[in-house]
C-alpha cells in the first residue's frame, strides 16, 4: 500500500518542486514587488507552509520506503543465510553420497572379483569332476575286467578240481577193481578147496574198505581244497611281487651286457694289440709263436693246464738259475696270453648265451627261476677229436697271424728231429 502510495504521490513533490522552484522565483520576483506593493505577502506565507507540507510528506514517504527496503533486505539476507546452510546440507549430503557411492562400486568391483573367482572354481570344479568320473570309469572297468579273470580262474581252477575228483574216483574205481581182482584171485584156491565160505565176512570188508576210501577221498578234497587256497594266495602274491622280480632280472641282464661290452672292448684291445704286434713284426719275433705257446694257448682254450716243453725243460738244466728266471718270466708271460684267450673264449660263450632268448635264466643268479635239467632231451653226437682240435688250433692261429700268413719258425725244427 505504502509504495503505491508513493507512487501516486510522487508526481505532486515533483511538480511541487517545479512550482516551489517557480514560486521560490516568483517569491524573488514577488519580494521586489512586495516592496512596491505590499499587499501581496500573506499570500506568499500561505504558499511557503503549503510547500513545507508536502515537502514533510514526500519525507515520510521517503522515510517509510526506506524502512520497507530496509526490512526486505534484512529478510533477503536471513533467506540468503538460510538458503546458503541448505546448500551446506545439500553439499554436504553429496559428498556422502558420493563417498556411499564410491563405496558401494567398491562393494560392487569386490563382488564382481568373487563372482568371477567363483566361476573358475566352478570350472575347476566340473574339469576335477570330469578327471574324476574318467578316472572312475577307468578304475571300475579294471574292476570288472579282475573280476572277470577272477571269474575266469575260479571256473579254471574249479574244472581242475573236477577233473582231480574225477581222476581220483577213476583211480579208486581201479583200486577197487584190482583189489576185487586180487581177492578173487586169492579167494578161488579157497573157495576151491572150502566150497564157498560165508559171504557176511566180504561184505563187512567190503563196507569197511568203501568207508575208508571214503575218508581217504575226503581228506584228499580237503588237502586239494588246502592246495587250491594257497596256490591263489601264491597267484596273488606273485602278481603284486612280479614287477619287483621283472626289474631285478632286468637289472641282471643290464649288468651282464655290461659286463659283455666290457669283455668285448679288452678282445678289441687285444685283437688291437695282436694286430700291432702282427705288422710291426714283433710277435713272430716273441716267444708266443712258439710250439710251446701255441699248445699252451690251445689247451688255455680247451680248458687244460700247459705243460711245460721239453726245449724248455733242456734249456732250464742247462743254463741254470738265469735261464730259470726267463723261463718263468716266459710263462708269465704265457700265462696272461692264455687269460685273454680265455676271455675271448668266454665272450664268445657269453654272445651265443645271449643270441637264444631260453638261455637268458642261465645268467640269472638267484635259484627261483632256474629251469630244472631236461633229461629227456638226447644227447648230441660227440664231434671228431682231431677235426674240433685242428679247427680251434686254426682259429688261434687265424687270430694270432692275422690276414697275411707267416712261415713256421725255425724253433720248432729241432724238436721234430729228436
Amino acid at each position: 500500500a505504502s509504495p503505491s502510495r508513493g507512487s501516486a504521490r510522487s508526481p505532486t513533490p515533483s511538480s511541487a518542486t517545479a512550482n516551489g522552484v517557480a514560486r521560490s522565483r516568483s517569491i524573488r520576483g514577488g519580494a521586489r514587488g512586495a516592496l512596491q506593493r505590499p499587499g501581496a505577502g500573506a499570500s506568499s506565507l500561505s504558499q511557503s507552509s503549503i510547500t513545507t507540507e508536502a515537502d514533510d510528506d514526500a519525507r515520510a514517504e521517503t522515510v517509510a520506503l526506506l524502512d520497507d527496503l530496509k526490512e526486505r533486505l534484512h529478510k533477503a539476507e536471513t533467506a540468503s543465510e538460510q538458503f546458503q546452510k541448505q546448500a551446506q546440507v545439500l553439499q554436504s549430503r553429496l559428498d556422502d553420497a558420493l563417498s556411499e557411492q564410491g563405496k558401494l562400486e567398491e562393494r560392487i568391483h569386490e563382488s564382481d572379483e568373487k563372482v568371477e573367482q567363483l566361476q573358475n572354481e566352478k570350472r575347476d570344479a566340473l574339469r576335477q569332476k570330469r578327471e574324476m568320473e574318467t578316472i572312475y570309469e577307468a578304475e571300475r572297468s579294471s574292476m570288472t575286467k579282475e573280476r572277470e579273470e577272477m571269474g575266469n580262474r575260479e571256473e579254471e581252477m574249479q574244472t581242475i578240481i573236477q577233473r582231480l575228483k574225477d581222476s581220483l574216483s577213476q583211480r579208486s574205481n581201479t583200486d577197487e577193481e584190482s583189489r576185487l581182482s586180487r581177492r578173487s584171485n586169492n579167494s578161488s584156491p579157497s573157495l576151491e578147496s572150502s566150497q564157498f565160505a560165508p559171504q557176511s565176512g566180504l561184505s563187512r570188508s567190503d563196507s569197511r574198505n568203501n568207508s575208508k576210501l571214503v575218508l581217504q577221498k575226503d581228506r584228499l578234497i580237503e588237502s586239494l581244497r588246502l592246495e587250491l587256497a594257497e596256490a591263489q594266495i601264491k597267484l596273488v602274491e606273485s602278481e603284486n611281487m612280479g614287477g619287483g622280480r621283472m626289474q631285478e632280472v632286468e637289472r641282471l641282464l643290464l649288468e651282464a651286457r655290461m659286463t659283455n661290452a666290457r669283455l668285448m672292448e679288452d678282445n678289441e684291445s687285444y685283437q688291437l694289440l695282436l694286430s700291432e704286434k702282427t705288422l710291426a713284426g714283433d710277435f713272430s719275433k716273441s716267444e708266443f709263436m712258439g710250439a710251446a705257446s701255441n699248445q699252451d694257448a690251445l689247451s688255455a682254450l680247451e680248458g687244460r693246464t700247459a705243460a711245460p716243453s721239453l726245449a724248455d725243460e733242456l734249456s732250464g738244466a742247462e743254463e741254470g738259475d738265469s735261464d730259470n728266471s726267463k723261463r718263468l718270466e716266459a710263462e708269465l708271460k704265457q700265462a696272461k696270453d692264455s687269460n685273454k684267450a680265455l676271455t675271448l673264449y668266454i665272450n664268445k660263450i657269453i654272445e651265443r648265451l645271449l643270441q637264444h632268448q631260453d638261455f637268458e635264466a642261465i645268467l640269472d643268479q638267484s635259484s627261483d627261476f632256474k629251469p630244472g635239467a631236461n633229461t629227456q632231451k638226447e644227447l648230441p653226437p660227440p664231434p671228431p677229436e682231431q677235426a674240433s682240435g685242428e679247427s680251434i688250433l686254426q682259429r688261434a692261429k687265424s687270430v694270432a697271424m692275422g690276414a697275411t700268413r707267416r712261415p713256421r719258425p725255425q724253433s720248432v725244427m729241432p724238436t721234430s728231429q729228436l
